[in-house]
């Protein structure tokens, strides 16, 4: 007989075995053993504990008196508790820490989690030592205030509140959830108690506890990801009450054995659900059910993903799912709405919900769905999955994860779309044009372009494909598209291009591309450009010396060089408006780009600012691409030709000799051959040429011809010269008066004449709005005719409040004006 001291335990598979046979003898249930998963809301919890102690740090540097006011606080809410300093603290908390460690590690052995008491024992001795290091790093460099706020350190290094808290806090943590033992869920609560008895007795801050709290919770999350955590989801009997519960009776229960998500069976009769276990089940009536069940624990990972679509999307409304119930009963509801619409979907027929999973119910058919050939595709089929899709966006439905994968195939023949756990019903027209992206972007893959499209025709009007135009946009692509065989960086491209041939109203523009993306290019120089600004101002701009120049001006004066700095946008307006065919002129909008300029000039030079400022704002009212460039650089060249034929106009009548010098002969003539012997050299590689005759050449001849279409209208050109000549003017005269607001009276037309000079110097130079040159060369050029210094540079820098560091606010305001009214 054998002796019961020495009878080996029962495995938890035996233990399972035994429980399913007491209690449903007559089912057959073949499943495999829970395994151990990682819990991404254990990452989540790391960053959130990690963020914490980072603040409570912050908050102990930066804030001292705000946390010795809290400390104080505490310390007097406990007042009435002096007694508890005369108790043995020392001994109290040695004391506790043995029974919780003894206590829960007992518990974890008695229910043979032996990794678990591993990575508990792990954890209390990491926190130890973590905590000793981060002692040790506060002591010797940071000997004030982090060391008084976080702990008395010195004093307890090694054996002390801090490190006893920081342990016990990772211990517990990288034993389980509170929810899951019962000893560690008094063990919690001990060690609060604890921890409010050590701080009223005042040996230790309320920050450090805290702070030890942090990092313990942080070791002991790190460590339980790790390793991973058991499996809370129902399995085996679990299952079997579940599905008895939504009244299946079930008489067999197999686990699938395939893993392989590419396995006809497994991936398309569930609909593609993502990171589920597939059960067959026999009832006691003979009927078949497939069913597909969800586990919270890793469900996580859809919901960080649904979370970082939510921030990459701008303009489209990303469904958040926070429980994985909620994910089952939203696919439920969507398979259903299919259905309705008469679209092949596998058979639902229920879904179910127990402890931490949630499951779907479908009917297992005989003939189950394939994975669809899509390479060897007829025209017939794709156009079968075009119509289906396109049912369901008439309906409002959206499938909004798209790949290859999605495609089946029935026994009959029929091609099927799968995987609408991502979709959503009551779409908007973003969400439908971003599903035809999607599709379009797999056929061409598979296809090309050119067949793609004539497919397309075969379901969609020109006018249909050419809206998809401005949402094709790699950010709209699955990842899985992307790494296809046919895939190629250029391919999106190309099909835009394609579509928008397609558009009888290319002209208007309304090809323009939709921002999908909250992360692109654009905003990355956006934020480069404004730190650019932020260095610019603040290592180039003398605050002291601006301020004195203003203080010491004539205030109305100065006002009245605002004034004429102001005028001088209108005038600027005028010249670019001109250009604008009638029935396109937005005034306000027109006025509004010469502003926003003046607030681009914070970080870009010049000349740049006015011109890309201009293409958009052309752009949005409609103008193509060409058409916008051509207008664009009409403005900029008329604006050239005219100040230049201002300058030698007012510098022959002033007789200045300074004309001559004016004319950098020498240097234009080396820059010219520069030129030439570059662009020759060039020439020389055949791949240049061959780009310049096929690409740059067509694309100069038509841009040309409508440039010279823009001048070749005199009325227009007059327009345009005298709005650029108020330009100049204006800003000559509010030098002009900028001097005049320190008492000098100078000739309008030399002063006039060596503006423009001047001027022009300081904003070719290439800093954000000629910021420092322009007052250097102001200050230079009138210096060298006899004006003082003491005023030219005071006068010079009122200039450039008026006329630059004021209006930058006012561009801003208006930039925001316009990007509301969709003119930016």
């Amino acid at each position: 007989m054998t002796n019961p001291a020495t009878r080996k335990k029962p495995s938890a598979e035996e233990v399972a075995a035994a429980e399913q046979h007491h209690e449903f003898p007559d089912i057959a249930i073949d499943d495999t053993p829970p395994q151990r998963v990682r819990d991404w809301n254990d990452v989540i919890s790391i960053a959130i504990s990690v963020l914490f102690t980072i603040a409570l740090l912050v908050i102990a540097v930066n804030l001292r008196g705000t946390a010795e006011g809290v400390e104080s606080d505490v310390k007097q809410a406990g007042s009435g508790f002096h007694w508890l300093i005369q108790l043995p603290l020392s001994f109290l908390q040695t004391l506790t820490m043995v029974g919780i460690v003894v206590a829960v590690i007992v518990q974890l052995l008695v229910n043979r989690m032996w990794i678990q008491a591993v990575s508990a024992s792990v954890g209390l001795i990491g926190g130890f030592a973590l905590a000793s290091v981060f002692s040790i790093v506060v002591e010797n460099y940071s000997p004030t205030v982090l060391g008084t706020l976080v702990a008395p350190l010195h004093n307890w290094f090694g054996s002390g509140p801090f490190e006893f808290f920081t342990a016990l806090a990772a211990f517990l943590t990288a034993a389980g959830n509170r929810a899951s033992r019962k000893a560690i869920r008094w063990a919690w609560n001990v060690l609060f108690v604890l921890a409010a008895v050590v701080l009223v007795s005042s040996t230790i801050t309320i920050t450090s506890i805290l702070v030890a709290f942090g990092i313990g919770r942080t070791i002991g999350l790190a460590l339980r990801f790790g390793i991973g955590t058991q499996s809370t989801g129902i399995w085996g009997v679990q299952l079997v009450r579940a599905l008895k519960a939504v009244g299946i009776d079930p008489q067999q229960v197999s686990r699938s054995k395939v893993n392989d998500e590419n396995h006809p069976g497994r991936i398309y009769d569930d609909d593609l659900t993502e990171l589920s276990r597939i059960y067959h089940v026999v009832a006691t009536d003979g009927t078949k059910y497939l069913i597909s069940v969800n586990d919270e624990q890793r469900h996580t990972v859809n919901y960080l993903v649904q979370l970082w679509q939510g921030l990459k999307f701008q303009g489209l409304s990303i469904r958040r799912d926070k429980s994985v119930r909620e994910t089952t009963e939203h696919h439920l509801t969507m398979l259903m709405s299919l259905r309705t619409l008469g679209l092949s979907v596998p058979p639902i027929v229920n879904m179910g919900d127990s402890g931490e999973s949630s499951f779907l119910v479908f009917k297992e058919e005989d003939s189950p769905t394939r994975r669809f050939d899509l390479y060897n595709a007829t025209d017939q089929q794709i156009s079968e999955l075009l119509h289906s899709l396109e049912t369901a966006h008439k309906a409002g439905i959206t499938h909004r994860e798209l790949t290859a994968n999605c495609f089946g195939i029935r026994q009959d023949g029929n091609v099927v779309i799968s995987g609408w756990s991502h979709g959503d019903l009551a779409s908007t027209r973003a969400h439908i044009q971003v599903d035809r992206v999607q599709m379009l972007a797999i056929l061409a893959t598979a296809f090309g372009i050119e067949r793609t499209l004539a497919i397309a025709h075969t379901v969609y009007s020109d006018n249909e494909l050419a809206s998809i135009a401005p949402f094709m946009q790699s950010v709209a692509v699955p990842q899985h598209t992307k790494t296809s065989e046919g895939w190629n960086r250029h391919l999106l491209k190309e099909i835009r291009e394609k579509l928008i041939a397609l558009s009888p109203t290319e002209e208007l523009g309304a090809s323009e591309p939709v921002e999908l993306a909250r992360f692109n290019l654009r905003k990355f120089v956006t934020i480069v450009l404004v730190v650019v600004a932020i260095v610019a101002v603040f290592t180039q701009l003398n605050l002291t010396e601006v301020i004195a120049a203003v203080k010491n001006a004539n205030p109305w004066y100065a006002l009245l060089a605002f004034a004429l700095g102001i005028v001088s946008w209108c005038g600027s307006a005028v010249a670019f408006g001109v250009f604008i065919d009638k029935d396109m002129r937005r005034y306000d909008g027109i006025l509004g780009t010469q502003a926003v300029a003046s607030f681009t000039a914070v970080s870009m030079p010049a000349a740049v600012g006015p011109i890309a400022v201009n293409l958009q704002f052309l752009r949005k009212i409609g103008y193509n691409n060409t058409r916008a460039t051509a207008i664009a650089t009409a403005d900029m060249v008329a604006e050239f030709a005219t100040t230049a034929l201002l300058f030698l106009f007012v510098g022959l009548f002033t007789g200045q000799d300074s004309l001559s010098g004016a004319l950098p002969g020498k240097t234009l003539i080396m820059i010219i051959g520069t030129i030439g012997a570059l662009f020759g050299a060039a020439m020389l590689i055949p791949p240049v040429r061959k780009w310049v005759r096929t690409t740059f050449l067509p694309q100069l001849k038509s841009y040309t011809h409508q440039l010279v279409e823009l001048f070749s209208r005199p009325a227009i050109l007059a327009i345009s010269a005298t709005g650029s000549i108020v330009q100049n003017g204006t800003l000559a005269l509010s030098f002009w008066v900028s001097l005049l607001a320190f008492g000098y009276h100078a000739n309008v037309l030399e002063t006039v004449f060596l503006f423009l000079l001047a001027n022009a110097v300081g904003s070719a130079v290439p800093t954000p709005g000629g910021l420092g040159a322009v007052e250097t060369a102001l200050t230079l050029t009138f210096t060298g005719i006899g004006i003082p210094s003491t005023i030219a540079l005071p006068a010079a820098l009122l200039f450039r409040v008026c006329t630059y560091w004021l209006r930058i606010p006012l561009g801003g305001l208006y930039m925001k004006y316009m990007e509301r009214h969709h003119m930016l």
